[in-house]
């Protein structure tokens, strides 16, 4: 049952694979498929091309520039809130000292540590 099940998978494998390259690829359907291409470019806001350049160096140049544009805010954006974050920090550190000279002024100064026992 096994062999048979694989010739069948095998054949309608062969089938598909035929099918797709017998698939014609007319004048018209190059045409129809440069129309497509053109109407979702209008539809999302890219520029006609000419048909001199090439569609790929296109979009790699406006790609990297985008790309660019949002490494660039992304930097800032990181920027910022580091700068807040050494601000907080140093704010609260600055607290803790005059806390702590606060303490030591109304209590006097803090007891030495206890000598530390040797294990008996």
């Amino acid at each position: 049952m096994k062999s048979i099940a694989r010739i069948v998978f095998a054949l309608t494998t062969v089938a598909a694979c035929t099918a797709a390259i017998a698939q014609p690829s007319s004048p018209s359907d190059q045409e129809r498929r440069e129309r497509n291409r053109e109407e979702l470019m209008a539809r999302y806001g890219e520029p006609q091309r000419d048909a001199d350049r090439t569609y790929d160096n296109d979009r790699h140049s406006t790609v990297r520039e985008k790309s660019h544009r949002v490494a660039e805010k992304t930097r800032e954006k990181t920027h910022h809130v580091a700068e807040k974050t050494r601000e907080f920090t140093h704010r609260q550190a600055q607290k803790m000292r005059h806390f702590g000279e606060r303490q030591n002024e109304r209590f006097g100064k803090a007891p030495d540590r206890a000598p530390e026992r040797t294990g008996q």
